[in-house]
């Protein structure tokens, strides 16, 4: 009988000794956590250029809209709020693809999650440095 502190799935006919299943149960989710940070850093490249795209489009069409683009508070709240948007439409579908049970889409999700906070932060610094200069 296995102790308290260790657990495996009995593959074998004898429920006390642990099987060949063990072996493969903690080789699969390895290779799940491996295959999703794969997918997350290969990914990343193309992401950031579509999380980018989709903040300069979302920023065009607020301006073609009508909202203000002043000189004075134009230039600060524009790209927050183009940011905001652009963030929530992001992890929006970043949830959507974590919900999936397949380790490359759960990457992706993570990929697009990260690039989210990223252009966030991004945003908030534009909006600091044009504040205070």
């Amino acid at each position: 009988m296995p102790t308290p502190s260790q657990s495996y799935m009995p593959s074998g006919p004898s429920d006390d000794q642990p099987g060949p299943g063990l072996v493969a149960v903690t080789e699969s989710r390895r290779g799940d956590r491996d295959r999703l940070w794969t997918v997350a850093t290969w990914s990343s490249v193309f992401v950031i250029q579509l999380v980018a795209g989709v903040y300069a489009l979302m920023v065009w069409l607020l301006t073609q809209v009508g909202f203000p683009n002043n000189a004075g508070s134009g230039l600060r709240t524009l790209p927050l709020v183009a940011a905001g948007i652009v963030v929530v439409i992001s992890l929006g579908i970043a949830a959507m693809l974590w919900r999936r049970g397949s380790s490359t889409a759960r990457g992706a999700g993570l990929s697009t999650a990260t690039f989210a906070g990223v252009l966030l932060i991004g945003a908030v610094a534009y909006v600091i440095w044009f504040v205070l200069y």
